[in-house]
């Protein structure tokens, strides 16, 4: 009989399989093209409804571009078990849809929202909500990206001529009935194939010069706990909301700093138990690989402060897909236990 380990990760697997069918390549018009392929491989963020959980050490919640959807899996080996327990999908509903690069850049705030799902040790649920404040990062509001579409723009005259010359070689003439359309179609495909070029270009200049650019954000997050494997009769646990930036050091660093409010229910299953975190990490290398140092500090009601540090490496094994360790200690009334991570990012790919 399959255990209900087993059930709720292949229910989990069928959503996200579900959700990244949607997020993938389908027919659409050249803008929504243009739109899909300014996507960026920068890291993968932190997903709320994954660190509203506790699945992982550290507290910053990391905040990164909008992509339309991204996947988190870590606790690899538990009680000598293989199968991941903790698992996350984010999704921008908005960004997955998208339109055009126009709609989007004429509301790019909706556009990044995202919502978050995770799940942990079969019991504990989690749901989040994340907006983006600053993102100096994202290609589709890239000022290069708009003098690169004027330049297109400019160039009609001399794609008008290729286009005629190649349509007279097929004995297709300004008089026939067929001229107007093939001539449409021929100029999208030069524009786009122009386009294509020059954004393959950017997205990497944009990849060496901008990794550690601004981004501000701020997410809210639900956790809830139900007394069996089959996840009946969930009720919230806990309540978190975070705010977190990201800023360059120099050319090769970046600084994130997070805060976090969290409201838990008590022993007697009320919610009076309060906690606040400061975290900070501070990152060395390039978007590809960098390597990271963390520290937080953790302030419960009624009991003692619980510090935490780690030193990290974060790597982009290959295009959408990242991992992330670290090891580090938690000290707590003056004890200090090790911690580790190791978690799978994945997501929508350039």
């Amino acid at each position: 009989m399959t255990s209900p380990t087993w059930l709720c990760s292949i229910r989990l697997y069928s959503i996200l399989f579900s959700i990244v069918m949607l997020a993938a390549p389908r027919a659409a018009s050249p803008q929504a093209d243009t739109l899909k392929n300014t996507r960026v491989d920068f890291a993968v963020p932190d997903a709320p409804a994954f660190k509203v959980l506790d699945i992982e050490p550290g507290t910053v919640l990391r905040p990164g571009s909008a992509r339309e959807v991204a996947v988190s899996v870590a606790n690899f080996i538990t009680n000598g078990a293989v199968l991941p327990t903790g698992f996350a999908v984010e999704f921008a509903p908005v960004l997955i849809f998208g339109k055009s690069l126009q709609a989007y850049r004429e509301n790019p705030f909706v556009h990044r929202i995202r919502v978050s799902v995770a799940t942990k040790a079969d019991k504990e649920l989690g749901a989040g909500l994340r907006f983006t404040l600053v993102d100096a990062a994202d290609l589709r509001t890239e000022a290069a990206l708009t003098a690169q579409l004027i330049s297109i723009g400019n160039q009609t005259n001399r794609l008008n001529a290729e286009c005629v010359s190649e349509l007279a070689s097929r004995g297709i003439t300004p008089d026939s009935a067929l001229f107007q359309k093939e001539l449409t179609d021929c100029l999208e495909k030069k524009s786009v194939k122009v386009l294509s070029d020059s954004i393959a270009l950017l997205r990497e200049r944009t990849k060496q010069e901008k990794w550690n650019a601004p981004l501000v954000e701020v997410a809210l997050a639900l956790g809830a706990r139900a007394p069996d494997s089959l996840a009946r009769n969930l009720s919230a646990a806990n309540y978190a909301a975070w705010v977190s930036g990201a800023w360059p050091l120099g050319k090769d660093g970046q600084l994130l700093l997070g805060l976090r409010a969290s409201l838990l229910r008590d022993q007697a299953g009320d919610f009076n138990l309060g906690e606040g975190t400061l975290g900070a990490r501070a990152y060395y290398g390039g978007n590809s690989q960098k390597a990271f140092l963390e520290t937080e500090a953790v302030f419960k009601t009624a009991t003692t402060t619980i510090f935490g540090a780690r030193v990290g490496y974060e790597f982009n094994l290959f295009n959408g897909f990242w991992v992330d360790l670290a090891v580090g200690l938690k000290h707590r009334d003056g004890f200090s236990e090790a911690t580790s991570r190791f978690t799978l990012k994945v997501a929508t790919p350039e």
